[in-house]
């Protein structure tokens, strides 16, 4: 019905497909990145308050019951000033909510991404479209007496919004051939700040909305968004395809020369890319066995695994550096949301590094294969910079400083955008296009099962140190100094192959 509009040479259809991927991606796609303002409505809500001491769910129950009649919802939400009612055994449920929230999303991500290729991204979005509903209404009517249901919803949320962001993710690195980098890096930005959301949940709540009424308003707005951008701007499976196909077949005019140069030197180390994509070396086990594509995982999955921790954690550690004052505990996580949403407002500069030669109107080298060099080596500033904030970001939120968390919250923003940013960059510009999917899931997929040791981590901090920081904040650091070598290999082998192409053509 819109397949005329869909036109890969228009930049009309460019700009709508790229305005309406950040829309979509910013309202359903990483919102649990937010969790710190979903528990803030979970702990007025009393959720799980029946795991805690008799005492404190007797304090808790009477506070919620006391002259209720007299009093306005707001001024109800008001009750629990000086600190949450709760304990660490709700704080740990909680946290193995958020925990298993992750994991499901990252290996939806390795799935999707399979799915995607063969099957296309329409037929997944309408699939992912189906579940993410179904999880949204069931948020709506989650309170303290079903509240062990919320591992279910938020399982459904995250495969739901996988499968609808997966989609994007795949179009747009087939759809924009100019300025992918950038395109992608802007996508990854959206789904950053889409941890805003929750937030806004957290604010309209505020302001004296019931959660189940916030929830349908959400899922009225998802629905219209969502269906839009699958219905009249994803192409179809086989359009994606052909797109494809023409690309490789330019790329391999192109670059046939310098190809039969690489090809019969006899100084010719293996590219980044190999040419001949039917190759045995160039098979989907050779990618994932390469020490290029295990040093990334292992940096990528060391940095999530930082980056869940601390999002799990943040209330607890507001809590304990506020000293148990609940308006000094909502208005850090007010803050912490604002600077979420500034991840869309960071992917510009991740773009720019990216694809700073094509937006600046200089032309490539080499063509081909070399080219997508050109792309990787533009990623190693990328990692440099984000090994370093990672480093930054590690040691602000160690110290018991209530004030300087602010910065761990910016330096937080800055990492997360980069990081998941140059991991879709990177996949798409060192490894070849028809396996994106696959590589990308595969590496989202190794990351969360890293990822998810930050519940034993938890577990280990609460029941072993007192519930101190510190010790579990060491370990973590110890990991993200580890994965310095991950920057360090790219920019070796990029270095490496650039002394090569250049002694290719003084010979």
């Amino acid at each position: 019905m819109f397949s005329h509009l869909q036109d890969i040479n228009s930049t009309g259809y460019l700009w709508m497909f790229f305005f309406g991927g950040v829309l979509d991606v910013l309202l359903s796609s990483g919102i649990t990145f937010g969790w710190a303002g979903i528990v803030y409505i979970f702990k007025m809500e009393l959720f799980f308050i029946d795991l805690c001491p008799l005492s404190i769910q007797q304090s808790a129950l009477t506070s919620l019951l006391d002259n209720t009649s007299n009093k306005t919802i707001l001024q109800e939400r008001s009750r629990f000033k000086h600190g949450f009612p709760g304990c660490i055994e709700q704080d740990s449920r909680l946290q193995l909510i958020f925990t298993v929230a992750m994991f499901v999303q990252s290996v939806t991500l390795f799935f999707s991404g399979i799915l995607v290729d063969r099957y296309g991204p329409k037929m997944i979005r309408g699939i992912g479209f189906a579940i993410y509903m179904f999880g949204c209404f069931g948020l709506a009517f989650m309170n303290r007496d079903n509240a062990n249901l919320l591992f279910l919803v938020f399982t459904l949320i995250m495969i739901g919004s996988q499968f609808l962001v997966m989609a994007v993710y795949q179009s747009t690195n087939i759809i924009f051939r100019r300025f992918r980098g950038a395109a992608t890096s802007i996508m990854f930005g959206a789904f950053d700040s889409s941890a805003v959301v929750l937030l806004l949940f957290k604010i309209i709540y505020q302001s004296g909305f019931s959660l189940k009424l916030i929830t349908f308003c959400y899922c009225i707005i998802v629905f219209i968004i969502s269906n839009l951008m699958t219905i009249v701007l994803i192409p179809p499976q086989h359009v994606l395809r052909k797109w494809t196909q023409e690309e490789m077949e330019s790329l391999s005019e192109k670059s046939r020369i310098s190809e039969t140069s690489l090809e019969h030197s006899k100084n010719e180390k293996t590219p980044l890319v190999p040419a001949e994509k039917m190759k045995k070396k160039d098979s989907l086990r050779s990618h994932i066995c390469s020490p290029f594509y295990i040093l990334h995982v292992f940096y990528l999955s060391v940095f999530q695994l930082k980056l869940w921790y601390y999002v799990g954690t943040l209330p607890d550690d507001l809590t304990q550096l506020s000293n148990y004052d609940n308006e000094k505990v909502s208005d850090y996580i007010d803050i912490f949301g604002y600077c979420q949403f500034g991840g869309l407002l960071v992917s510009p500069v991740l773009a720019f590094i990216l694809d700073k030669d094509k937006l600046l109107g200089k032309s490539s080298k080499t063509q081909g294969p070399v080219s997508q060099f050109e792309r990787t080596r533009n990623c190693v500033p990328v990692f440099a910079v984000t090994t370093i904030l990672c480093i930054i970001f590690c040691i602000a939120n160690s110290l018991p400083v209530l004030k300087i968390q602010v910065l761990s919250f910016l330096v937080y923003m800055i990492v997360r955008a980069f990081l998941y940013g140059s991991h879709g960059v990177f996949i798409g510009a060192a490894f070849p296009a028809k396996d994106y999917g696959t590589l990308f899931g595969i590496g989202m997929l190794v990351a969360a099962a890293t990822g998810a040791l930050q519940y034993p981590l938890f577990e280990i901090r609460s029941r072993l140190m007192g519930n101190q920081p510190l010790g579990v904040q060491l370990i973590i650091f110890g990991l993200v100094i580890c994965a310095c070598v991950h920057p360090i290999h790219v920019y070796w082998r990029t270095r490496d192959t650039e002394k090569n192409r250049q002694r290719f053509e003084t010979s």
